[in-house]
């Protein structure tokens, strides 16, 4: 057995870097960690082979080094989605405005969703609407739509913008005791005649979160588009915008590794919501 040495900090560094790992004959082989990348390159970006190679998922590497990585699922539900769900009996459609701020959140908080008063309201000055379905006093579904105005997608500093008869749906809820009614569906219909009728419909879902992509797909939604991507606290690294997609307006669209300059920032803070 060889005889422990000292060593130097940077050998312990270069040796905590690498890893050992078993073959299918229980042999062990060594495989360095991949070389250090150029430091404008965010470290992670260098670092996912080692974390894969060590046992430690991606995540929660990015995690401890505060980095956010997403992987988003696109969906798009055409306007002449058929046929067309009614609302159960006793339940109605209603729209709140930016004076019922503090029960959104309340409501949101019941069911363990955590809403701030100042982003709730920040997405009524952006434009987007905010639609419940009521029974008996209860607030049973909801979601917000950005219908004729833009969605600002804050992971890949992209403004997708929907036109007339478009519309953008976020934080689609239905309550676990109402489930398996169709509510969502119901709610999307009645929204659609809310807004004048004939309405396209786009979402976006992460998709490790497998229940909202069933409940999406169930409400006539299909997949369109699927993106991975990248956030620090003054980066992005994201695909070219999909071209399944309504129109974009970004952050110099066609970059994929972004570092954003200040005025970029500052229109990041503006628009998030």
């Amino acid at each position: 057995m060889p005889t422990a040495t000292k060593r130097s900090s940077a050998s312990r560094t270069t040796s905590a870097r690498n890893c050992w790992r078993s073959t299918r004959n229980c042999r062990w082989r060594f495989e360095p960690a991949p070389a250090r990348r150029c430091p404008c390159v965010p470290a992670t970006i260098a670092g996912t082979t080692a974390a894969a190679a060590t046992g430690i998922g991606m995540n929660r590497v990015a995690a401890r080094l505060g980095i956010e990585l997403h992987h988003v699922q696109f969906l798009r539900r055409p306007a002449d989605h058929a046929p067309a769900v009614p609302l159960p009996g006793g339940v109605r459609l209603a729209e709140w405005g930016v004076d019922d701020t503090a029960r959104i959140c309340t409501d949101a908080h019941v069911h363990g969703q955590m809403r701030s008063e100042a982003r709730m309201r920040a997405r009524f000055t952006h434009g987007l609407r905010y639609l419940v379905l009521e029974h008996d006093g209860d607030v049973v579904a909801w979601c917000w739509v950005a219908a004729g105005v833009p969605r600002y997608i804050d992971e890949l500093c992209r403004q997708v913008d929907m036109a007339p008869g478009q519309a953008w749906v976020r934080d689609a809820f239905v309550a676990p005791a109402q489930r398996g009614r169709r509510l969502l569906t119901a709610m999307l219909d009645a929204i659609s005649t809310h807004l004048g009728g004939g309405i396209e419909y786009f979402s976006d879902v992460e998709a490790s979160n497998q229940a909202s992509l069933r409940a999406h797909l169930a409400a006539g939604f299909v997949a369109c588009a699927a993106v991975r991507s990248a956030a620090g606290t003054h980066w992005r690294l994201r695909p070219v915008p999909p071209a399944s997609l309504p129109s974009v307006d970004a952050s110099r669209p066609t970059q994929r590794l972004l570092w954003l300059d200040a005025r970029e920032r500052e229109r990041h803070r503006k628009l998030i919501a």
